[in-house]
């Protein structure tokens, strides 16, 4: 997850949805450094907004995350 600062303005936090069978994909943009909250919002707003529609006699949701963390190269010497 990125973050986008304009000093001002403060924070936006982008978090977004891909419906791999309709091929579409949603972006929500928050200022909530909640992840798992902000996460949980964005994914019951779609399915609120478009995926009910969608896949009406659907049951279950299937949902996988993708999570992509800043690198840090360790050291010969374990620092």
């Amino acid at each position: 997850m990125h973050d986008f600062v304009i000093p001002e303005l403060g924070k936006a936090v982008p978090y977004g949805v891909y419906d791999i069978v309709a091929n579409a994909g949603r972006v929500n943009v928050g200022i909530n450094h909640d992840t798992a909250t902000f996460a949980l919002e964005s994914t019951r707003r779609w399915w609120h907004d478009l995926g009910a529609a969608r896949y009406p006699t659907a049951t279950r949701l299937l949902i996988t995350g993708f999570c992509q963390l800043s690198c840090h190269r360790v050291s010969d010497d374990g620092r």
